[in-house]
């Protein structure tokens, strides 16, 4: 999901909380009148903000899973074809050596591959960013923004 699909993002790339660059308030307004709508812009920030976090995790989520399904695929497909490499291996060497070596021997060498092989995965796996960028981005301009009203 992009970041304009998500229900608070406008198509200029900002979100709906940004009425409060433009503060709605009239001068002649009392002091109570001005902390209610303040309040109430405010939580209705706090909401719009936790949809966006929400989408945003959904969407870090999403990217993740399709990973991991195109890693599962992968692997099943390439398990089926070793495993008829590894057997051709074992008889190409059980012609010059006995079967039970041969076959120790592969089946040492392809042990060795597949460590090699899931301990990249799981650093891959492990360094793939699951931040909500666009939500945290989002949350400190709307604090900025707060900062900026409240002084």
């Amino acid at each position: 999901m992009a970041h304009n699909d998500i229900g608070t993002a406008r198509r200029d790339g900002g979100t709906t909380a940004d009425f409060m660059d433009q503060p709605q308030f009239k001068e002649d307004q009392p002091v109570g009148t001005l902390l209610s709508t303040f309040a109430h812009e405010l939580s209705t920030l706090v909401r719009q903000e936790a949809q966006l976090v929400k989408a945003d995790l959904r969407e870090s989520a999403t990217d993740f899973k399709s990973g991991l399904g195109e890693l599962a695929g992968g692997a099943i497909i390439a398990f089926a074809g070793c495993l008829v490499l590894l057997m051709a291996a074992v008889y190409g060497l059980a012609l010059e050596l006995p079967l039970w070596l041969s076959a120790l021997i592969v089946g040492g060498a392809a042990l060795l591959i597949g460590l090699i092989v899931l301990s990249r995965a799981r650093k891959n796996l492990a360094s793939r960013n699951l931040t909500p960028d666009h939500a945290v981005h989002s949350l400190r301009k709307d604090a900025q923004i707060a900062k900026r009203n409240l002084t």
